[in-house]
């Protein structure tokens, strides 16, 4: 099966693709009418006025800034499930999808920066919860495709605090030599008669 290693990479690609799928189901609800703003236009009203968020240069900004937020938060998801293990992963996707949409949707409209002022419920709930699927499906699809040493932890805790090798020079003439336990060890100086005797 297809591992990807990077947490980085592992986390955006995911986020991303699962962002793509949702707002699929997302314009076939605009088309319906069941809800009103697709989220490629509430994020495009950040910057567009709302009498142009139907246009192509608004919905692509809408969709790149959607799109790397989500991004984003799948890098967050996959680094929180790594500094607090996959146990209960569903919980915690949407814990941080339900953390995205409030600040970022939910804070920076009702602040009325927005071009878009006011949401109705059903839109709104409808946002919200095709949120935290994201989440869900996000953190199971990390879990699912993280090659085991994303969770592998023990080789940078061992050398977390592993110094490099150094040699220098003390005014006493003697070499310190200090290795990857901190510890100094004492090293003469080699003389041009102990390099003929082969020390």
């Amino acid at each position: 099966m297809f591992r990807i290693r990077d947490k980085v990479v592992l986390g955006a690609l995911i986020g991303a693709l699962v962002t793509l799928g949702l707002n699929l189901v997302d314009y076939l609800f605009v088309v319906l009418k069941i809800i009103k703003w697709h989220i490629w236009q509430m994020s495009g009203s950040l910057y567009c006025r709302i009498g142009e968020l139907n246009t192509l240069p608004a919905l692509a900004i809408g969709a790149v800034t959607h799109i790397s937020l989500m991004a984003l938060a799948g890098v967050i998801i996959c680094y929180v499930l790594y500094y607090t293990g996959t146990d209960f992963y569903p919980v915690k996707g949407a814990g941080v999808l339900l953390i995205f949409y409030i600040s970022l949707y939910g804070g920076i409209i009702s602040t009325g920066i927005a071009s878009i002022k006011h949401v109705d419920v059903i839109t709104n709930g409808f946002h919200l919860l095709a949120h935290l699927a994201a989440g869900l499906i996000i953190s199971f699809l990390i879990v699912k495709f993280a090659d085991d040493k994303v969770w592998d932890r023990s080789q940078s805790d061992s050398t977390k605090n592993v110094k490099p090798h150094i040699a220098y020079l003390k005014p006493n003439n003697t070499i310190y030599q200090v290795n990857t336990t901190a510890e100094e060890h004492k090293v003469k100086k080699p003389t041009l008669l102990r390099r003929f005797k082969g020390w």
